[in-house]
Formats: C-alpha cells, structure tokens, sequence
C-alpha cells in the first residue's frame, strides 16, 4: 500500500540523500535496498512507487490515517514552548539590566524586540544548541523543557 491507501505500483524507487538512483520492479528487492541504505546512516530513506506516493510494507504501516505530527508530507510538528521572563526571574523594569536577559539574547536563535512603543522582547530559544554557561535560575527551566522533547523555546517579557 502507498501512503495515500492504494495499491502500489511498481516500479519502486528507492530514496537516499535526496538521490533515486535505487530501482526496482520487486518490492522486496526495493525493502533490502532501503534496509542496506539505513544500514549505512544515509539521510531520508524510503520508498516510493511510480506515482512517488510513499510505499511501505504492511507490518509497519500502523494505520491509514494521517500521521498526527506530520505537519506536511515528511515535515514533522516541532513542540514549542513559550514562557514569560518574569516567571523565571519576578518583575523587572528594563530587560537590559537582567543577567538572564541578557544571555537569552545572545545564545538565541531568534531575537524580536526594540519593536515600536511597547518594547517588544521575545527570543526563540534552539534547545538542540548546548548552551554554555546557562545562568542558575534558567537552567531548570531548559532542562525541563528538553525532557519533554520542546525542541524550541521562546523567552518573553508577556507583552
């Protein structure tokens, strides 16, 4: 069966690296070329038939529905978490005068601020970079975000 539930239709072409160059009329054969390329740590393996829908055998295909984090074909939803400068450190005036502040600005993937009158201040925290030197009163909160697999977390002032 291909991804969208029909029957799939050789020939099946085998992805590796964003390369077909693997194919084949036999769907087995099509398995063990997919299987050797994983074996070899490429990127991105899998099988496609000749209308390019994704085929996999039926013992891995656990149902017909979609997969609930697949945001697009192949793209998965990433978890984010948003949480406001104050709960991690109380009040505070000036974010510039804040140590924790100014960390998060410089280790951040993201930076929105200085925006109009209100002062916008938001980063986008990559929690895939390991950080160093993380100030003690952040370190709980990235640790906990990343033991429940957020992959981005973004730091605000609750504006």
């Amino acid at each position: 069966m291909n991804a969208l539930g029909n029957p799939a239709q050789p020939p099946y072409y085998v992805w590796a690296d964003a390369d077909c160059a693997n194919k084949s009329i036999d769907f087995n054969e099509a398995l063990q070329m997919r299987d050797t390329l994983v074996r070899q740590a490429r990127a991105n393996v899998y099988i496609v038939d000749c209308e390019g829908n994704e085929v996999a055998p039926p013992d891995e295909i656990c149902s017909s529905a979609p997969v609930a984090n697949e945001a697009l074909p192949g793209a998965i939803s990433e978890e984010i978490l948003s949480i406001s400068m104050v709960d991690i450190v109380g009040p505070y005036e000036d974010p510039v005068l804040v140590p924790e502040c100014q960390w998060v600005e410089r280790v951040s993937s993201f930076a929105h601020k200085h925006n109009g009158k209100a002062g916008v201040w938001e980063f986008v925290l990559n929690l895939s970079v390991e950080f160093t030197d993380v100030p003690p009163k952040l370190r709980p909160v990235i640790s906990k975000a990343r033991s429940n697999a957020i992959s981005y977390l973004i730091i605000h002032q609750g504006t």
